[in-house]
């Protein structure tokens, strides 16, 4: 379970840094 969440948080932090990066470029 522990691997699980960590695999899910490390998702979660990567879509927070990498969208906003996306929506610069997209402009």
């Amino acid at each position: 379970w522990t691997v699980l969440i960590r695999k899910h948080a490390e998702v979660i932090v990567e879509d927070e840094v990498v969208f906003p990066v996306f929506q610069l470029h997209c402009k």
